[in-house]
């Protein structure tokens, strides 16, 4: 029931953005607190990370009722829902053996 991409730039643009500013901007300016401060804040939101997940998996996905949404099924709908038959897969039942535009037909 995940279906997602988790490892997309959406998902690390923000930990750029907080790493370039404790790596170098809290660094360079503010080194004695980045001493005794980075690694119990970097182990803090790692910690934060995880709870949430289970937070949000055991208020969202763990239920015995589901959700009737449109984007919970549209995974299972069209040609990579399998409604449609294998048989366009399958190169030799096209005509002149290839699928898509044909020479002189582009845009």
């Amino acid at each position: 029931m995940l279906d997602f991409a988790p490892y997309n730039l959406s998902y690390f643009t923000g930990g750029l953005y907080i790493s370039y500013i404790f790596m170098f901007y809290i660094k360079k300016n503010y080194l004695l607190w980045w001493e005794k401060y980075n690694y119990i804040l970097t182990s803090a939101l790692s910690a934060g990370v995880a709870f949430s997940a289970l937070i949000i998996f055991f208020t969202v996905q763990y239920h015995p009722h589901p959700l009737h949404w449109w984007g919970n099924s549209i995974g299972q709908q069209g040609i990579e829902g399998g409604e449609i038959s294998p048989i366009w897969k399958n190169i030799d039942t096209a005509p002149d053996g290839y699928i898509g535009l044909r020479k002189g037909h582009f845009p």
